[in-house]
């Protein structure tokens, strides 16, 4: 065989696969549904699932499982309940990433120690522009989220 027939045919099989790792590898593009004419923060729970919770409550919640949590970083498109896109609202960390990664600690009041964490990953979803954009500090997410789906650290 001629090396250059080797290298064409080694440059094919080598595109294929490291195409079928790719693709294999990621995650892909999450759709979100949150209820119509919701504003706020979206909070994608770290979940003991198997599969993700991507309805989001009233309260801006969903559920996702480990591999999501650590693999996500495409931008999702963002659907309201009755089908319309939305994803152009979707207000991500920074330029340069998407998503915000935070935890949630819960206090033992008595001792003043951490007792358990809720890790989560979140974006805002915002109709206005710039500056009028307002964020939901202070939310207390042990009071909202479904505790018998949680992964706890």
């Amino acid at each position: 065989m001629k090396p250059t027939k080797f290298i064409s045919i080694f440059k094919i099989v080598s595109l294929f696969i490291l195409t079928v790792v790719l693709i294999s590898c990621g995650t892909g593009q999450m759709k979100i549904v949150v209820p119509k004419g919701f504003t706020g923060k979206i909070y994608l729970v770290l979940s003991t699932q198997d599969t993700n919770i991507l309805n989001i409550d009233s309260n801006g919640i969903g559920y996702i499982n480990e591999q999501t949590f650590n693999r996500t970083t495409v931008k999702p498109k963002i659907f309201e309940s009755d089908g319309t896109d939305i994803s152009k609202y979707g207000v991500g960390f920074n330029p340069s990433a998407f998503w915000s990664k935070g935890k949630f600690a819960f206090i033992d009041m008595a001792s003043k120690h951490t007792t358990k964490e809720i890790e989560y990953l979140s974006f805002l979803i915002s109709h206005s522009s710039g500056d009028e954009v307002k964020t939901a500090n202070g939310i207390n997410l042990n009071e909202l989220v479904d505790h018998s789906k949680i992964f706890y650290r």
